[in-house]
């Protein structure tokens, strides 16, 4: 494997790998994101060369029916399945990570697939309530999760 840049990417370059990788079976433009352009969101890319493998975006947002608290939320890890189980989720969610992290953040969650539970188990994530459906991915069960950043 070619040695792997991590950078911060523009939004739109996020939402179209999303798009890709997690929103296949959905109309384009279906990985837009609320918070994608706030202040302080990131888009954390791997590239390899110019090829553009994976991505990773954290934002400031609460946790819904949660206090109002330094609150970020983990949300569109997505890379290209030949770049899969290389460790670039790891080192993606490791970034965003941190950037919560360095601004404040005293809870980060995301919305999981009970299938990625134990990537997400693996950084101290948590899970928090039941596991639902959620419109459009058909019989795919998700949980939220939660992280307490030291």
């Amino acid at each position: 494997m070619s040695e792997i840049l991590l950078k911060a990417v523009a939004a739109t370059d996020a939402q179209g790998l999303r798009d890709i990788v997690l929103r296949a079976n959905f109309t384009p433009g279906a990985s837009v994101y609320d918070g994608d352009d706030d202040h302080g969101t990131l888009h954390i890319g791997a590239l390899s060369g110019n090829l553009f493998v994976g991505v990773a975006t954290v934002s400031h947002s609460p946790l819904p029916g949660g206090s109002p608290q330094q609150a970020w939320r983990l949300r569109g890890v997505a890379i290209l399945p030949a770049w899969q189980r290389k460790g670039l989720g790891s080192r993606l969610v490791e970034a965003c990570l941190r950037h919560a992290n360095d601004h404040g953040a005293t809870l980060i969650w995301c919305s999981a697939r009970w299938e990625a539970f134990s990537f997400y188990e693996s950084f101290g994530f948590r899970v928090l309530g039941p596991l639902r459906k959620r419109e459009g991915y058909g019989d795919m069960e998700f949980a939220f999760m939660t992280l307490s950043p030291t």
